[in-house]
């Protein structure tokens, strides 16, 4: 047309009021509709901006002049708007989702691997900093990517071997050094360890489940 745009020859009947690009959609694009009942094209020329990868539209589209039995006429006036849906609020709750179960995993499984209430401090603390940032990195990957299994699953299980490294490190450190501060016995660094361990390979699992039930 005019702008450019052309039939990419892509096209789907939406009889059941749904139409999905799945794969590599445009990042901007056009509507064309086709009125088979009266064998004409309809668009409203507008030119589309795909900003998130899940970009959800809602397209209404109202015939008027057009009788009961939905025949052709003479004179008739089709028309459509969209309105383009806002995805950000459910990403930001499944990221606050998966945060709070990972936090309140990792903190339960510390108190049955018999940590202090002071040795938790900076469990907690080693948890805040990795799981936000690692949580927040994977929330904005999706809402421009989308949700790629071949890509998620890697990226997930890399960045898990990252966290339980730095927080094994961190854990070993600053609980022995609040044992010391304390004066109580220092918890041994293979139990720490070990917790970090079990730890995040459970926030791997769960978070990697809450992934699948919200996309």
């Amino acid at each position: 047309d005019k702008d450019g745009f052309y039939y990419q020859q892509f096209i789907d009947d939406i009889t059941d009021h749904k139409f999905k690009w799945g794969y590599y959609p445009p990042n901007t694009f056009k509507i064309l509709i086709y009125d088979t009942i009266n064998d004409k094209f309809i668009t409203d020329d507008v030119i589309y901006h795909k900003n998130e990868f899940g970009s959800v539209y809602t397209l209404t589209l109202t015939n008027e002049n057009m009788n009961v039995n939905k025949e052709p006429i003479n004179e008739f006036k089709t028309s459509f708007t969209v309105e383009k849906n806002n995805s950000v609020g459910r990403e930001v709750l499944t990221f606050f989702v998966r945060l709070a179960i990972c936090l309140t995993i990792e903190i339960l499984l510390a108190l049955l691997f018999g940590f202090r209430k002071l040795e938790l401090i900076p469990i907690l603390i080693a948890n805040l900093v990795t799981q936000i940032a690692f949580n927040l990195f994977l929330t904005i990957y999706i809402y421009f990517n989308g949700f790629q299994l071949l890509l998620i699953i890697p990226a997930y299980i890399f960045f898990e071997l990252l966290i339980f490294a730095s927080e094994s490190i961190s854990n070993t450190y600053f609980i022995k050094l609040v044992d010391n501060k304390c004066g109580i016995e220092t918890k041994k660094p293979g139990m720490i360890i070990l917790y970090t361990l079990v730890a995040n390979f459970a926030s791997l699992v769960l978070g990697y489940m809450i992934l699948m039930f919200f996309h």
